[in-house]
């Protein structure tokens, strides 16, 4: 449940960030927060 919250929170500011730096960035957190997903799991 935490670690699904905390990924929401990181989800989320990387939206936010996508407008300014653009879909790149956005791609990369999205990654990251799946590895971290899967590796909490």
């Amino acid at each position: 449940m935490i670690t699904t919250l905390l990924a929401g929170k990181l989800y989320g500011v990387a939206v936010e960030r996508t407008s300014r730096d653009g879909k790149h960035r956005f791609v990369t957190a999205k990654l990251r927060a799946a590895q971290e997903g899967a590796v909490a799991r």
